[in-house]
């Protein structure tokens, strides 16, 4: 049950930390419009409910065995969307619907290894701690939403405070900031691919 409020954490944080910054991304460093940028987290909903979906029909093919693959998949895709994303939006050259077609793919991976990882720590829990359990996820899920968006912002204006006053150095110093952001909840996503391993057969 431990690892799977901890997963809850770093899905949470590689998800919403990245999508946070999505739009913000798209508006100053690619000149989209907001409705445009909204593209991106439109699709990375679709995509979530669909993974979500496809997860719970084929649950029944994983009774009575771990959940580790479509955990540790989920998180892989979450990872793959989450690079293709930030190619979208960091470099000019990549055309800036990449970052949607991106947010897709991350939707989808977060579909599968959400319902799968919430489900599994249900079943881990015993009887008298599923509220436990639950609230446990929940504020894992919490936290994580408050300290990707915290570290994000914070470094989105420690860029701009420490950029150069002269030439266009807002753009630079949101791509500097992005870039960090994104790193980190890659490696997040990466690390909860590795820690998805240690789940084990479901005991409901």
């Amino acid at each position: 049950m431990p690892t799977g409020v901890v997963l809850r954490f770093l899905l949470c944080g590689a998800y919403f930390g990245s999508e946070a910054f999505l739009p913000l991304g798209l508006v100053e460093l690619r000149g989209l419009s907001a409705t445009e940028a909204g593209l991106g987290l439109s699709a990375g909903a679709i995509t979530w409910v669909l993974g979500a979906a496809w997860q719970g029909r084929a649950d029944s093919r994983w009774s009575g065995r771990s959940r580790a693959v479509p955990i540790g998949v989920g998180f892989v895709v979450l990872l793959v969307g989450i690079v293709v994303m930030a190619l979208g939006v960091l470099v000019d050259a990549t055309p800036s619907l990449t970052a949607v077609a991106g947010w897709a793919i991350g939707g989808a991976g977060m579909g599968v290894a959400f319902n799968a990882a919430t489900t599994d720590t249900m079943e881990q829990a015993p009887a008298d701690r599923q509220g436990e359990a639950s609230g446990s996820m929940q504020l894992a899920q919490t936290l994580a939403v408050a300290v990707l968006s915290g570290l994000g912002g914070a470094a989105v204006a420690l860029s701009d405070a420490h950029g150069s006053p002269h030439g266009s150095s807002h753009g630079s110093s949101v791509s500097a900031a992005l870039t960090a952001t994104f790193t980190l909840t890659a490696v997040l996503a990466a690390a909860g691919s590795l820690l998805a391993r240690r789940i084990r057969v479901g005991a409901g």
